[in-house]
């Protein structure tokens, strides 16, 4: 199984539309309060109605949940902070943001207790080097890898070892703030395309 392309923070319906053509398999839209990228819930909608292809993620913090009705999007996965989830959270499918100094053996215990509870939790582990991985290899088929650069996660998907449920994309991907670099993501998406377990 090739790993899922996860690009975050999108603002606005050309990067969307570009996104969905190029094959990414989720997009993702923040609402977090106090985010410089947060954009009102009917802008949300308004882009999500034009996209075909990618599912959709939603990104809040505790601030911010009562904004996920208001869009009247049915989000894939809604994200949040790990620091910040409110575990009695009525979406069923949750990504939670974190990195290395989270505690493998904590991640597992949520992952079992989202198991007993009916929820389907994945993580988004932000590495600022691939070895930091290695803790983390039993749970691959929940992570989302985003990486502190577009070359990192292009040498990543070339190497195709310990390929993860996803590799997630945030400003590293953009070539000025709010601008995607379309050249840069073409490469990366035609390197997964090749990627093969």
């Amino acid at each position: 199984m090739r790993p899922k392309l996860k690009i975050s923070h999108l603002t606005n319906l050309q990067d969307a539309r570009y996104s969905a053509a190029v094959g990414f398999d989720y997009v993702s839209f923040c609402m977090e309060r106090g985010h410089a990228k947060k954009l009102a819930p009917e802008l949300v909608w308004n882009i999500a109605n034009w996209l075909e292809g990618p599912e959709i993620i939603l990104e809040v913090n505790a601030d911010s949940m009562d904004e996920l009705a208001e869009t009247k999007v049915a989000p894939a996965m809604v994200a949040m902070p790990l620091a910040n989830w409110p575990q009695n959270i009525s979406e069923t499918t949750v990504l939670l943001r974190t990195n290395v100094t989270t505690e493998p053996a904590e991640l597992t215990a949520i992952l079992d207790k989202g198991d007993s509870t009916g929820k389907d939790i994945f993580f988004e582990i932000s590495l600022q080097r691939p070895d930091q991985l290695q803790p983390f290899l039993s749970i691959l088929d929940r992570l989302f890898l985003h990486f502190p650069s577009l070359q990192m996660a292009h040498d990543f998907l070339k190497k195709g070892q310990h390929l993860s449920y996803g590799i997630s994309l945030r400003e590293e991907a953009e070539e000025a703030p709010g601008e995607l670099n379309y050249e840069m993501l073409d490469e990366l998406v035609a390197i997964y395309s090749d990627v093969h377990l």
